[in-house]
């Protein structure tokens, strides 16, 4: 997520062409089937961001306004978040396959429970699990007794994760 924590920016190298603010991106998780339009979605991002050393700069409008072949980049305002996959501008592309098991793949060994202190935050609370599921490598279920678990690898994440939840819900209180 930025540092608001309103938008995710998604993070990859661009392998072949270019990619600018505005294009229509069709992006095919790791669960897509060339025909079906399961793990599949279109959309277009509002912002392209180049990363240069630990530089994090926005391209701005314009002919220049482009992020080419071998440059890693950021794409802002995409309205689904994968763990994994293939953006592209391309209708008869074929997705990347993923290769072999990550980190992020390991056994989760440590549980947290959270519930908004409102009841009314609940919805925001499911959402922000739900990306946070997607990005920061934790699993998040609802148990039949309607406890909400986050499950990680270590206590650090857990705690950013919470931290990063908190800041999703503009500052929302959770037990």
């Amino acid at each position: 997520p930025t540092a608001d924590g309103k938008r995710f920016i998604a993070l990859g190298r661009v392998f072949s062409g270019s990619v600018q603010k505005g294009a229509k991106l069709r992006m095919m998780g790791p669960g897509y089937e060339n025909g079906k339009k399961h793990d599949f979605f279109v959309n277009s991002a509002s912002a392209v961001v180049r990363f240069v050393g630990e530089e994090c700069l926005e391209e701005e409008e314009g002919e220049q306004a482009s992020v080419s072949a071998g440059s890693l980049c950021g794409l802002a305002g995409l309205e689904e978040v994968m763990r994994a996959g293939t953006v592209t501008t391309l209708e008869d592309a074929f997705p990347i396959r993923t290769g072999l098991a990550s980190s992020r793949d390991r056994e989760r060994v440590i549980n947290c429970s959270v519930e908004p202190l409102s009841a009314e935050d609940l919805p925001m609370v499911i959402k922000g699990l739900q990306r946070l599921s997607l990005t920061e490598g934790i699993t998040a279920s609802v148990e039949p007794s309607g406890l909400h678990l986050i499950r990680g690898h270590n206590e650090p994440q857990i705690t950013r994760s919470l931290a990063m939840l908190s800041e999703m819900m503009g500052g929302a209180k959770m037990i």
